[in-house]
This record gives structure tokens, C-alpha cells and sequence, in this order.
């Protein structure tokens, strides 16, 4: 009799021998429900920057309408109907590495930016054709910015990684200590900060080994500053992203997601937190970005795989966080970024409507003010995942479908909407043999793959949706075996 399989969860961290039903390998899928969704290609929507992109941002002005700024290592740009146009200041920026970052925050209608290396910028976001500027107030160069309450706050300040500083209230310009509660605070313990993340009630800072709270208590204490989470930080500043409610970050020992009401929850622990580790070029993490695809409630961070031998990042974990199910893909990009539709009419659409788009009218990135999940791609472009569905890869982990005695696997037909799957078995005697796959075989008219040889104790299968293929879901397979024979 036939036998129906769901794919189940991604956990490569698993034993290789079940149960429980999971999956070795999920590449270029994303998890949704009790299913799998295509992942699409990136598709541009910009001309390119001038060179590496080293920060985005999406922000709304006080008119609630929306902006898109970004950065490389000598200018910044404002996105403009489709095209970055250099909003940098007279003389240019300081030229960065590679690792260096641009970091952005709104203060009412302001967008700061900053670089570490060159002053604090500002923009006023509703003023049009307007550039960058030295923030006046002479602010200390920092690594990190955030706004809480009516306050401009700093981290990592020059010769202080351990130190945070905040302007005078309601005053982005107010930079003396002492002055309009303008104040500054240097820890000593918790190692350097990482990053912030704000909330209405508070301001949190991420240092490697702890997760302090900044409260605006109104007295002459001014901020109240408890460490919140101790033995437990954000190991890599460009791990944390916040979204809403709840932020997502790498600590020494794996990925945590937390509501900063509760303790952090480890969202990768016996799942794919060691894939992670070894998947990932440790000296390349300051190339790894993070990001929230709000349609889909994934979280993402793209990163150089092990073995790439560059600095771009080739490969993205995706971990849904309301199912906690994840997965993972194979795609070049620089940084995957929360991107804002600004809004296109068809009147600013030129050519043929029918050949000369490749992304469908009914994506966010025609609907103005829509965020939706980016990335800038190897080439300088801002894209979205619009393009064609990227091949698809599902592995099962091994399982004794009988247990102690061989059999064989006679055919396997995948449960998906897509017609021209391939599907390959794999069997071996004991759990040390190198698993033997047998070559992939296309559908027939009944869906089914027939299989030949696979004969054993432990049994694998792999099912593949070349690229290009138009489907909506996978969620397993069916297969038959032969009759159980001996143990010999």
C-alpha cells in the first residue's frame, strides 16, 4: 500500500536517522502552514549605486509618506520614481572598508545617518532635493543610532565601545553634557555594544554578553539603565533586527528571538543553529544582514557561506516565526534590506506592459507606501523577490521504514501542485554506509517516479522542482516499497 509523507520541519541539526519525518535539506523554499511556498529570483527595480551598498534604510516623513535612503562607501542617495539620486554632502564621505556600515534613524522629520567614520548626517525627509549635512551640536561619531522618547541616541561612541551618549530632549542638535538632559553613560561590563532596538516604553542596548534597558524617568536621574538580560547578548551587530515587537539576533551560542517582555527564546536550538555555525564563514559575518518579510512573518539573514571564498553573500536562513519552522537559499545579494513601494503609476511605466516587466502589477513595489522584503543585489541594484521560482530542493533525513528488515522503494510522487518534479531514493544496510542516491527520474503521466535498486535498512528520498516551474506548494510525497525481506 501507498504510504503519504509529509516533508515536516527543516532541522538538519537532528540525527541523520529518524523519526521523527524532517528534512535534511529545503533550499530555495519558504515555510508556510504544514507546506513549503516557492522562493523567487531577485528582480531589479533601480538603476545601480555607484559602488557597494553599505546601508538602507526605509523611513515615512511627518506626512506619513515614505522614503528610501542607502549608502556606500563615499555617498548616500535618496530613491527617487526608481532611481537613486546622490544626496551626499559637499566633499563627499570618508572612504570605508568593506565591513564599514550606515546606519539611519528619524527624528520627527529628520533622517540621521551615520558611518563611524565621518560625522553624523541629516536630512530633512519632507524637504524635496535637499543633501545630507553635518548634524549641527557637534555629536560624537558612533557606530550605532537609535531615537527613544524625544531623544537622539548614540552607541559605541568614538574611543568607546562600551558607552552610549544622548542629545538635549526634543533636540537633535543638543549635544552638551549637562544640558537639556543631554547626558552620556559608559558601562562597565557586558562588552561592546552591538546595536539598539526601541520600543515606546523603553530603549534597549545589545552589547555581546548582556541586554540593557534605558528608561526616560523625567527626574534628575534622568535615564534609568538596569541590565535586563545577562549571559545572553548579540554577538555580531548585524545580526539584530527589530520588527514590531520582537527582535531577532545571534548570540555566541545560536539565534534567539525576543519580545523584550519575556526571556529571549532560542529559536534554532536543536534545529539548525549548528548548520548555521558551520554553514557560515565566521570571518565574513561582518557581510551578514538581517530582515523581516512582513507578508510572510519570516525572518531572514543572508550571509558568505563556508567555502565561498568571498564577500558577498551567496546563501539566506529564512525562519518563520509564527510556525518556527525555517529554511534556507541559495542567492547572491549584498544586503537584504525592509524596502518601501514609493508608488508607480502606469504612467510612469514605459515600453511594453506585457514583455517589459518582469514583476507582477499586483507586487507591493507598485503599491505606494507598501513595505515589502528586499535585498541589494551583487550589482548595486535594489531588487525584489519578484523573478522567476528558483529551483527547489527537498531532502528527507533517513528513516527505517521497516524497522529491521530491508526493503526497497518502488516509486515516489511528490505532493505539490508542480508537474515537473524529479525524485530520487537513496538506501544503505548500515547507518555508517555513505548514503547512495540513485539518479533522479522525472514524473510520468500518474505523477509517480518510478525507482529502481534503492534496497535497504535506512531510506532517504529527495524530491526537485527545477527552477522556472510555476507551483504554490509542496508539502511531501507518497511512496510505495517492496515486501519487507530478512534482516540478512
Amino acid at each position: 500500500m501507498p504510504t503519504a509523507v509529509d516533508f515536516g520541519p527543516w532541522e538538519p541539526d537532528r540525527a541523520e536517522i529518524g523519526p521523527p519525518v524532517h528534512l535534511k535539506v529545503a533550499k530555495n523554499v519558504v515555510p508556510v502552514s504544514d507546506h513549503y511556498h516557492p522562493l523567487q529570483g531577485l528582480s531589479a527595480t533601480t538603476n545601480a549605486l555607484t559602488a557597494r551598498c553599505i546601508g538602507v534604510a526605509a523611513v515615512r516623513d511627518i506626512d506619513n509618506a515614505a522614503h528610501m535612503y542607502a549608502g556606500d562607501a563615499t555617498r548616500l542617495y535618496e530613491l527617487e520614481a526608481g532611481v537613486w539620486t546622490d544626496r551626499s554632502k559637499a566633499g563627499l564621505y570618508t572612504t570605508a572598508t568593506s565591513t564599514t556600515r550606515w546606519r539611519f534613524a528619524t527624528f520627527g522629520d529628520r533622517v540621521l545617518a551615520t558611518n563611524f567614520l565621518d560625522p553624523i548626517q541629516y536630512i530633512d525627509a519632507s524637504t524635496a532635493a535637499t543633501a545630507f549635512a553635518n548634524l549641527p551640536g557637534s555629536p560624537p561619531k558612533a557606530k550605532y543610532i537609535a531615537t527613544y522618547d524625544d531623544f537622539v541616541f548614540l552607541g559605541s561612541t568614538e574611543g568607546n565601545g562600551m558607552s552610549i551618549k544622548w542629545s538635549a530632549i526634543g533636540n537633535s542638535e543638543g549635544w552638551t553634557a549637562g544640558v537639556n538632559l543631554s547626558d552620556e553613560q559608559e558601562f562597565a561590563d557586558g562588552g561592546n555594544i552591538t546595536g539598539f532596538a526601541t520600543t515606546q516604553a523603553a530603549l534597549y542596548v545589545f552589547q555581546e554578553k548582556c541586554i540593557r534597558r534605558v528608561l526616560f524617568t523625567g527626574t534628575d536621574t534622568i535615564m534609568q539603565i538596569d541590565k535586563l538580560i545577562e549571559k545572553i547578548g548579540c554577538i555580531e551587530p548585524n545580526s539584530l533586527i527589530q520588527y514590531g515587537q520582537r527582535c531577532f539576533f545571534l548570540d555566541e551560542d545560536g539565534w534567539y528571538m525576543w519580545d523584550f517582555e519575556s526571556q529571549p527564546i532560542p529559536i534554532g536550538h536543536e534545529k539548525f543553529d549548528d548548520w548555521f555555525i558551520n554553514d557560515a564563514e565566521r570571518t565574513s559575518w561582518p557581510y551578514l544582514s538581517a530582515a523581516v518579510d512582513p507578508r510572510r512573518r519570516v525572518f531572514a539573514v543572508g550571509y558568505v557561506s563556508a567555502g565561498n571564498g568571498g564577500t558577498v553573500p551567496d546563501r539566506i536562513l529564512f525562519f518563520n516565526y509564527q510556525l518556527g519552522r525555517a529554511s534556507y537559499a541559495d542567492v547572491s545579494h549584498q544586503i537584504l534590506t525592509p524596502a518601501v513601494a514609493l508608488g508607480v503609476s502606469l504612467d510612469d511605466l514605459t515600453g511594453n506592459l506585457d514583455t517589459d516587466y518582469s514583476i507582477s502589477f499586483d507586487d507591493p513595489f507598485y503599491q505606494g507606501g507598501a513595505f515589502y522584503f528586499g535585498a541589494m543585489t551583487s550589482d548595486n541594484k535594489l531588487a525584489s523577490f519578484s523573478g522567476a521560482n528558483l529551483e527547489a530542493t527537498f531532502e528527507m533525513g533517513e528513516q527505517a521504514l521497516f524497522p529491521g528488515r530491508r526493503a526497497s522503494i518502488q516509486w515516489i510522487k511528490p505532493i505539490t501542485d508542480a508537474s515537473g518534479a524529479t525524485c530520487a531514493a537513496a538506501s544503505k544496510v548500515k547507518p555508517s554506509d555513505t548514503l547512495p542516491w540513485q539518479s533522479a527520474v522525472s514524473q510520468q503521466a500518474s505523477g509517480r517516479c518510478p525507482q529502481r535498486g534503492a534496497e535497504g535498512f535506512y531510506h532517504a528520498m529527495r524530491v526537485v522542482i527545477p527552477a522556472g516551474q510555476t507551483w504554490d506548494y509542496a508539502r511531501g510525497f507518497e511512496f510505495e516499497v517492496g515486501a519487507p525481506r530478512g534482516v540478512r
